[in-house]
């Protein structure tokens, strides 16, 4: 996506991503205007099992390797 951000940037478009916190490092370098979430779940692979605790229950290749 963020090929895309880039290329509609570069178009002259005024491009800003809402999105985790987790990627407003690569963004500000990319020169791109970052919202983090305000009411949105802060979601990812690293506190996936305490969000979502029912997913402990399946067993999966996906589950084991951390991919939401």
């Amino acid at each position: 996506m963020t090929g895309m951000a880039m290329e509609l940037k570069e178009q002259g478009h005024d491009v800003r991503w809402y999105t985790s916190k987790m990627f407003e490092g690569k963004l500000t370098k990319l020169g791109i205007i970052h919202y983090p979430f305000k009411t949105a779940l802060e979601a990812n692979q690293f506190n996936a099992d305490e969000l979502f605790p029912e997913r402990k229950k399946f067993k999966s290749e996906f589950r084991d390797s951390n991919l939401i």
